[in-house]
């Protein structure tokens, strides 16, 4: 299981089975196996079973089985990875949109009737997916006319007492022809009763069929028996599954995150990415709570994810606080749930054997060079950029998570070996759920003051680590080419960008001195702007409209100087000539067009008051 720096006992296993194929889409299947942990115990498994895989129902408009293609992310592309990059292939298989195959272990036929129950049999029910199987199979029914005249109103019922509210009636042909044989698909309306199942166990179920013989009704039951797992049992047959455990409307996961939003909130620095911020301090404030990241030696990731059959136990993040432990797969649902808690979208990433979290920047794709240090170490999918995260690196800070994500990402990327599943994508097929643990405190957030601290450190961390590559590449600029107004007024708006704006400052300077350049009394007019000193920012301004009177971003300083002084009869000008060159630009900053008492204004300057728009000239 990836990235561990963790002792433990060694573990070992081999597993085969075979499979024969029987009749009407079934086959047998015999496995064995031997488990083994070093100096602890020894173990071997068999079994034995009947696997089934559903098809159409004869007779019967079924229609067809939605295939997921969902998009698939890449990397972008930069001088470090162009050449890995070439050679990549990411496979994209389409894939059914649920698993259709079910593993039945006894099944129970009738034959004293014209219409024989030829066979019929259920899988096993995993009950954090109940949704799923109101529109999924849950079992199978095999029908067969052996009468001499067809059959008519034919209606099967499905009833398992201790789970559901009402018997549900199955679709089933509206008649069969003599000879005729028809497999149904058995779907069960659960009620979330089945989420208080916590040791697996078995109830009572029974199938009930009608059907009509010219004007006589023949009806019969049949009983049998339907396996149940432990609400936190899954198997890996697809990943998507894991999203049924990602609860983030939980009233605990809910508190918690947002109290560390509101940490986030209320300290660091604004221009650095919002739910990149939020995200940080999440991951802090884990550390902060006690998890540990430790591997389940009963049910390893690394080795059931390669066993779509092997049922694994994975904990909801309630569990997973109140553990304080859980190994990756947990510690990526309870990040994922927290980050989709406060509107950051999340997603798993899989690569072999293997499961981390990534979340949604929100930055576009055109945005990354100017947004990110490094422009590799994110994830683009559809159009925008996905950040990955070790999260069992937990206790290492966020940087390293990110870049040892980002590590794994390429490196399996290149493979084909690499995939990334939104979580809401996911939702689409396993609902997560919702059920009463019972009394149970709330999970306790780290003191504000701890959390805010060791926030704030790794947030000074990453904008260092940000900074300090593209300093070094103009400064060798500077270096060879010998200082230009262009060069240090681009290094004062990388120092100001993150908010250092003394040194931003002394760059602006230093590119004035080297010649009259109308971007750096631009950006010392917003230095001003940004302290509020609105005649001192006009000052600098109007030296940059001497230099460059048709720059869009110099009037639209102007008509927000103005507006701020309250000079409105200036700023609707301004703005007004802003509107004729550049219209979309000004769609931007509508509310320079009205005056504070304008109804609407308030709301629209306050998302837009603290956006600066840095004059820059890239090379």
């Amino acid at each position: 299981e990836a990235v561990a720096n963790h002792a433990g006992a060694l573990n070992w296993s081999a597993v085969g089975g075979v499979s024969f194929p029987l009749f009407s889409g079934f086959a047998l299947s015999v496995q064995g196996g031997v488990v083994a942990q070093m100096n602890t115990h020894l173990a071997y498994e068999a079994g034995l079973g009947v696997i089934w895989s559903s098809g159409p129902i004869a007779g019967a408009d079924r229609g067809t089985r939605r295939e997921r293609a969902e998009p698939q992310p890449e990397p972008l592309v930069t001088e470090e990875t162009e050449a890995e990059a070439a050679a990549a292939k990411l496979v994209q298989e389409s894939a059914p949109d649920a698993a259709t195959d079910l593993i039945v272990t006894a099944t129970v036929e009738h034959t004293r009737t014209d219409l024989h129950l030829v066979q019929a049999g259920f899988g096993t029910v995993f009950p954090v997916f109940y949704r799923f199987y109101d529109e999924n199979p849950v079992g199978f029914a095999v029908l067969k006319n052996d009468g001499k005249r067809t059959l008519e109103n034919i209606d099967v019922m499905v009833n398992i007492p201790a789970f559901m509210d009402l018997p549900q009636r199955q679709q089933v042909p509206e008649s069969l022809a003599p000879g005729e044989e028809v497999t149904l698909d058995l779907q069960v309306l659960f009620n979330n009763s089945l989420l208080s199942v916590t040791e697996g166990t078995k109830v009572a179920a029974q199938i009930a069929v009608s059907f009509r013989d010219e004007d006589e009704t023949t009806s019969y039951s049949v009983d049998t028996t339907l396996s149940v797992t432990n609400r936190n049992a899954m198997t890996w047959d697809d990943t998507r599954k894991a999203a049924s455990f990602v609860t983030s409307k939980d009233p605990a996961i809910l508190e918690f995150a947002k109290c560390v939003a509101g940490v986030v909130r209320a300290g660091g620095r604004s221009a650095v990415n919002a739910n990149l911020r939020t995200a940080m301090a999440m991951l802090e404030a884990f550390n902060l709570c006690g998890l540990d990241y430790v591997i389940d030696p009963t049910t390893p990731y690394i080795e059931l994810s390669e066993n779509p059959l092997a049922v694994d136990f994975l904990q909801f993040p309630v569990q997973t606080f109140a553990f304080g432990a859980g190994d990756c797969d947990d510690l990526s649902i309870c990040y994922t749930a927290t980050l989709e808690a406060v509107g950051i979208p999340a997603a798993f990433i899989t690569i072999p054997g293997h499961i981390y979290a990534a979340f949604n920047s929100g930055v576009p794709q055109q945005e990354i060079r100017s947004t990110f240090p490094r422009a590799d170490d994110v994830i683009v999918f559809e159009g925008e950029a996905w950040v990955p995260v070790e999260v069992t690196m937990l206790d290492r800070g966020f940087a390293e998570a990110w870049t040892t994500g980002a590590q794994q990402w390429r490196q399996h990327y290149s493979r084909g070996q690499a995939e990334l599943i939104p979580v809401q994508v996911a939702w689409r097929a396993f609902e997560p759920v919702g059920f009463d643990l019972g009394e149970r405190q709330g999970i306790a957030a780290p003191p504000e003051e701890d959390l805010l601290q060791a926030y704030l450190a790794e947030l000074e961390r990453f904008v260092q680590d940000a900074i300090r590559p593209q300093a070094a590449r103009i400064q060798r600029s500077i270096d060879s080419q010998g200082p230009s107004p262009r060069l240090c007024n681009n290094m004062g708006v990388l120092y100001a960008k993150f908010e250092q704006l003394d040194d931003a400052r002394r760059w602006f300077q230093s590119a004035i001195q080297e010649g009259d350049y109308a971007p750096a009394y631009l950006n010392l007019g917003h230095i001003e702007y940004i302290d509020n000193d609105y005649i001192g920012a006009l000052r600098y301004y109007g030296q940059a409209e001497a230099i460059d009177p048709d720059d869009d971003t110099v009037i639209l300083a102007i008509s927000r100087a103005h507006h701020e002084l309250e000079n409105y009869g200036f700023a609707t000008a301004y703005y007004e000539q802003l509107q004729t060159g550049n219209p979309e630009l000004a769609e931007q900053f509508a509310y320079l067009q009205f005056r504070d008492s304008d109804t609407g204004r308030a709301s629209d300057a306050a998302t837009v008051k603290e956006v600066i728009i840095w004059g820059e000239e890239t090379e």
